[in-house]
């Protein structure tokens, strides 16, 4: 029913009793007694009038002629199971009578589970007619202490607020129905009536006044285009029983020593049916190279990285209502990313209209999700959903997902599924923080088929990687032993990685090419309680993180890093662009740091970081004996960061203040600054990372950085460790301020993966008489799998205007690396 029909009832009883007004000046016969001398009585609002029947009335509908009882509103009791009502109104549709259903609370034990069985019976009910009239039995409700707000968007009408009611009748004449319908008062009137006459019900229709047609609309509410959305969710789940998602999965993300992202690609079926969900993945690829390894009797070297489940999805049904709801307005989208098995790509390919329909928890702090969701005007299915999590303790500490619906053809019947998901997280791992992004693309769908089992078993039985969606998140399944035997669910999921990484840089500033080779350890679930810990070691240098999710169960977290180098490389200086021989250093960093991290909002986070810098400085056989080295440099720092993510783009902005210990006079005799025993350093950095296509991956950084009282060696510098700038040598440019654009753009194709690099920096070096100076650099980058399932990259890169030791400008920098999963 049109809610804007509301406003009917109150016309229209005016015109039936001016109608009324004016047969009383005719005169009538009194002994009229029978159904044919009740036309002269008067003209009945018939439109005011619904009539109550009872279940027995329902059990033995009439058989009527089309059209007898056009305009008659009959109302049933909601306690017959739904497919007797659907069959009554489908009885009496043909008599042109509007049929609804009276709800009324059941015996639940609590208001909470009233609510949540009434708008269960009324999502199911209309799931069956969409048409439905649904009339909630508000009197009954209040009496249970229900609030009708709970239950208003769920109905057309509210017995004691928009409808009123009468004492109940049993067989009334047509007298008593025209009496009935001129109530005065305003809205609808409720009739119950038991041992209903049809013939009376026939007689009373016929007085209907044809010359009344008033309608109208309003705008829908939030909980009503929920409610609608609900009941259309409700209808389509009853006809997919079984899907066969086939698409691609990409996963990309950061590492450290890899200046392109990683990209994880793999072929992905999804079985969804009364078992659950089933995923196969195949040809699983890392940077176009199959080294994962994985099969039936063993997960692939790669983690299963989830973000904290949500507890309450949101727009669906609940015990305990766990969000608010509002409607933000209306927008037209554009089709679906993909449209599956859709032969007439007509008005769905122009776009729908859409109600925007946001979310978000109605107690925060409780792991739920905050978004939006798109669902059209007209079927009231769900085209978009976008959905945010905030309050997240593990290593994913915030995620946003947005699913793309595509209609599919079933059985003649439309319905929409989600044929693109685009995630974004942000991950907070051992000693480094990435963006995480994938996209999960349906290009077919398989509904209901009847091969469903046997497709499913064939994935089951073959060597395919296997996950299975259970309680506790993605758990891969393997098969136990070398036989053919069944499949089971790994206790817990893949969270470690241990690795050999060997390999040589060639750095111009460095004495000579780094040779490092060693053990890498990552577990992303120490001990079964979530804290994360990255080690490596390589004899010549190593590193080692840790990452705590959750301090004593609250929101903020903690980590702490620590770095050591055992080989030395040369500090340099320059003044106009002329190498200072005689102030070269030879320098050995290490440092250690420990923090805390704390959510603000869905997508902002803050850190809090102490650091110790401890660097060792000798003379080199340059070096005169007049030049005073200073002690060991121990810097005690912090560093307060803000990070921000939103999609594929990430900002952080930071500020380090330091302040140094024993610090005193050094270098050439001369005057020393006292201001430089502390200093500070700030900045920002813009990423984005995205996937363009499945064999294309892309990444681009801004940063601007700035500082106060900076000296040799508290400036920014290059180098190949922390801030690279590709062809540039280590401690070749210092400078105290200025901006860097990097990219990054990888193609995999054939296993494998070609890698371009582009960098431009335009920074202050004191060093230079100029303000500011231009240090463009370019490489480019092959990786290919190689033998015994190991992951080859070589890298060469050029720095068009990096000072060399001889005076010109242009150096080069290489690294090649191998990589070996075990």
């Amino acid at each position: 029913m049109n809610p804007g029909h509301w406003r009917q009832p109150q016309i229209i009883r005016l015109l039936a009793a001016a109608g009324l007004a004016a047969l009383a000046l005719v005169p009538i016969s009194a002994s009229a007694q029978s159904l044919d001398s009740t036309r002269d009585k008067g003209v009945p609002c018939v439109s005011c009038l619904v009539i109550g029947i009872t279940p027995a009335d329902l059990a033995s509908p009439p058989q009527l002629s089309p059209g007898r009882l056009d305009g008659l509103q009959l109302l049933v009791p909601g306690t017959p199971r739904g497919d007797e009502i659907v069959d009554f109104m489908q009885t009496l549709a043909v008599t042109g009578a509007t049929v609804g259903v009276l709800i009324a609370p059941s015996t639940g034990p609590s208001i909470q589970q009233i609510i949540f069985e009434a708008r269960t019976t009324i999502t199911a009910l209309r799931a069956e007619k969409p048409d439905l009239q649904v009339v909630l039995d508000g009197e009954a409700f209040a009496s249970r202490g229900v609030p009708l707000a709970e239950l208003a968007a769920y109905a057309d009408a509210v017995i004691g607020e928009t409808w009123s009611r009468l004492p109940p009748l049993s067989n009334p004449t047509v007298d008593d129905l025209v009496t009935a319908s001129l109530t005065p008062g305003g809205g609808r009137v409720l009739l119950p009536v038991d041992h209903v006459d049809w013939r009376v019900l026939q007689e009373f229709a016929a007085r209907r006044p044809t010359l009344v047609e008033v309608t109208g609309s309003r705008r829908l509410t939030a909980g009503e285009i929920l409610a609608r959305y609900q009941a259309q969710q409700r209808r389509q789940d009853a006809i997919v029983r079984t899907t066969v998602a086939t698409g691609t999965t990409t996963l990309l993300f950061e590492v450290p020593d890899f200046a392109a992202p990683i990209t994880v690609t793999a072929a992905t079926t999804i079985f969804r049916g009364p078992g659950g969900i089933n995923i196969e993945e195949r040809d699983i690829r890392v940077n176009g190279a199959a080294i994962t390894g994985g099969g039936a009797q063993s997960p692939p070297q790669l983690p299963l990285i989830e973000a904290e489940r949500i507890s309450t999805p949101p727009l669906a049904i609940a015990l305990d209502e766990a969000y608010r709801y509002a409607l933000d307005g209306e927008v037209r989208l554009k089709p679906a990313p993909a449209a599956i098995d859709k032969p007439d790509p007509t008005a769905a390919d122009a776009g729908s209209r859409c109600y925007v329909v946001s979310f978000e928890p109605r107690v925060p702090g409780r792991g739920l999700a905050r978004g939006r969701a798109w669902i059209d005007v007209g079927d009231f299915t769900l085209r978009r959903l976008e959905t945010v999590q905030r309050d997240l303790r593990g290593a994913i500490v915030s995620s946003e997902e947005v699913d793309e619906f595509g209609r599919v053809d079933v059985a003649g019947a439309a319905i929409w599924l989600p044929v693109e998901a685009r995630i974004f997280q942000s991950y907070e791992g051992a000693g480094f923080r990435t963006p995480i992004h994938r996209t999960i693309t349906v290009q077919r769908y398989d509904v209901n088929s009847a091969t469903f089992d046997a497709e499913l078993a064939a994935a089951l039985a073959s060597d395919n990687v296997m996950m299975q969606d259970t309680p506790d998140g993605l758990r891969y399944l393997v098969r136990r032993g070398s036989g053919g035997g069944s499949r089971s669910v790994a206790t817990r999921g893949g969270h470690s990685i241990r690795s050999i990484i060997g390999g040589v840089l060639v750095d111009p500033n460095i004495s000579r090419p780094l040779a490092f080779a060693g053990l890498s350890y990552v577990n992303l679930d120490l001990f079964g309680r979530g804290a994360q810990v990255n080690v490596f070691f390589g004899g010549v240098f190593g590193q080692a993180s840790w990452t705590l999710p959750s301090i004593a169960g609250t929101r903020w977290q903690a980590h702490g890093s620590g770095f050591a180098i055992a080989a030395q490389y040369t500090d340099r200086v320059f003044r106009n662009g002329r190498e200072q021989y005689a102030e070269e250093l030879l320098q050995q960093p290490a440092y250690i740091s420990a923090g805390v991290l704390r959510p603000l909002t869905p997508r902002v986070r803050a850190t809090f970081d102490y650091s110790l810098d401890v660097t060792g400085l000798e003379r080199t056989v340059n070096t005169p004996a007049l030049f005073e080295v200073p002690l060991p440099i121990v810097n005690h720092g912090a560093r307060l960061a803000i990070d921000a993510d939103r999609g594929a783009w990430s900002l952080r902005g930071w500020w380090n203040p330091v302040v140094r210990h024993r610090w005193g006079a050094w270098g050439l005799p001369g005057p020393f600054d006292p201001a430089t025993r502390s200093y500070q350093r700030y900045g920002a950095r813009l990423t984005r990372t995205l996937a363009l296509r499945t064999s294309v991956s892309s990444r681009i950084e801004m940063s601007w950085m700035a500082g106060h009282d900076l000296d040799r060696f508290s400036r920014y510098g290059f180098d190949s460790f922390d801030n690279q700038l590709h062809g540039y040598p280590t401690a070749s440019i210092r400078y105290d301020r200025g901006a860097i654009v990097r990219s990054a753009t990888a193609w995999s194709r054939r296993g494998v993966r070609v890698d371009a690099f582009g960098d431009a920096a335009v920074v202050h070096d004191p060093g230079w008489a100029s303000a500011a100076r231009v240090y463009p650099g370019v490489g480019v980058g092959v990786e290919s799998g190689g033998p015994f399932r190991t992951l080859l990259s070589v890298e060469w890169a050029y720095g068009i205007r990096a000072p060399r030791s001889d005076g010109g400008r242009g150096t080069q920098t290489a690294r090649i690396t191998v990589y070996r999963g075990f």
